[in-house]
């Protein structure tokens, strides 16, 4: 097994914990009457980002990222399309829609992310945030965990 330590002294058994794609972009969508493509400031691993409606993206991760479509995903969002001030946000929900494709398809693996606002509209961000955490091809973790359920707890 491969161990890594750090110049502080800190070890790293493996790169498990490490996240395997990341995404920072301004999706505002129409801002000032005009509509923007999104504008990717930072990522890994991640070949495209586009935006398919008001509220509704789609990633698509450079190729031979994951095992499967079987990662975590993780994201955060203003829910503003205007360029305000750096605490102005709306109360919000960024849901991870779906995961499809393959490492060999036509369009790879892709992610479908959406943002919805409280009224249950979706909605454009200037600031969304991603993470993605998940198994390498060919990447394992061990044994299975355990699943057990409290018997003091009714049906």
């Amino acid at each position: 097994a491969m161990r890594w330590v750090n110049t502080d002294n800190s070890v790293l058994e493996n790169a498990k914990g490490v996240a395997k794609a990341w995404l920072n972009f301004d999706a505002s969508g129409t801002y000032n009457g005009v509509d923007n493509l999104p504008v990717v400031r930072s990522y890994h691993n991640v070949s495209g980002i586009s935006r398919d409606a008001p509220g509704k993206f789609t990633v698509t991760f450079t190729p031979g990222t994951w095992e499967n479509n079987e990662y975590v995903a993780i994201g955060t969002a203003n829910a503003r399309n205007s360029k305000t001030g750096v605490t102005d946000f709306e109360v919000n929900t960024v849901g991870i829609v779906e995961r499809t494709g393959t490492s060999s398809g036509p369009t790879g693996r892709t992610c479908t992310v959406a943002i919805v606002n409280q009224a249950a509209e979706y909605v454009d961000s200037e600031r969304i945030d991603l993470v993605f955490y998940g198994y390498s091809p060919s990447e394992t973790s061990g044994v299975v965990p355990t699943m057990t359920k409290n018997p003091s707890y009714p049906i």
